[in-house]
C-alpha cells in the first residue's frame, strides 16, 4: 500500500506487536498501528476483532442461540 502499511495474510511476528499493543493501548486503533508498524488502523480493528479477540467464541452456536437467530 502506497502508505507503507502491508497488504495480505497477518504473520505471527506482527499478532504478537498486535497483543502487545492493544494490552498497552487498548482499542485505541491509531497508537496500536503506529506501535504495529506495519498495518493501518483499520487492519488492526478487523484482526483483532475477527481473529484475536479472546473473548470470540468459535464454538457451535446452542440450540438457544440458534433460536434467537
Amino acid at each position: 500500500l502506497a502508505d507503507g502499511t502491508t497488504k495480505g495474510p497477518w504473520c505471527e511476528e506482527e499478532d504478537e506487536r498486535l497483543i502487545e499493543a492493544v494490552r498497552k493501548y487498548g482499542t485505541n486503533w491509531s497508537r496500536v498501528s503506529r506501535a504495529i508498524r506495519s498495518r493501518n488502523p483499520d487492519q488492526c480493528s478487523s484482526h483483532w476483532s475477527q481473529v484475536l479477540d479472546p473473548a470470540i467464541n468459535y464454538c457451535d452456536w446452542t440450540p438457544e442461540e440458534v433460536s434467537h437467530t
